[in-house]
């Protein structure tokens, strides 16, 4: 028994049913038991679900429209996948700001938006060819 895991650690998609089918050997010939839970945690970037942000339209082949109803945008941060800024702003409190994507590579890019009251928003961007 010094040769099994006190603990492993299996990662499963996102896309799996409630309920899953986990199958434990035991290479040797001595019983054992074994105790499994399991527990949902995320990776990632959590995507704000802001009512007052709307981008249109998302996908785009070149403009992407921000616009927010209740307060105003202090400033905009446009990244591409691997975190390199492709545009940065400062809007000094706009109600809406458009993005000529137009000469920018096909591909997902994350905006983040920060509001005048300090809040912030970040929305995912679909760029098509």
């Amino acid at each position: 028994q010094n040769n099994v895991p006190s603990s492993l650690l299996i990662t499963v998609p996102a896309s799996i049913p409630d309920s899953f089918y986990v199958q434990v050997y035991n290479n040797s010939f001595d019983c054992g038991s074994y105790e499994l839970s399991y527990g949902s945690v995320y990776v990632g970037i959590e995507e704000q679900s802001e009512r007052s942000i709307t981008v249109l339209p998302n996908p785009s082949s070149d403009n992407f429209t921000f616009r927010i109803a209740d307060a105003g945008m202090r400033s905009i941060r446009i990244m591409d996948m691997d975190g390199r800024v492709v545009i940065e702003h400062e809007l000094n409190g706009l109600g809406s700001f458009i993005w000529d994507a137009s000469q920018a590579d096909a591909g997902s890019y994350l905006a983040r938006i920060v509001h005048t009251n300090g809040s912030t928003s970040v929305v995912r961007l679909i760029h098509t060819p």
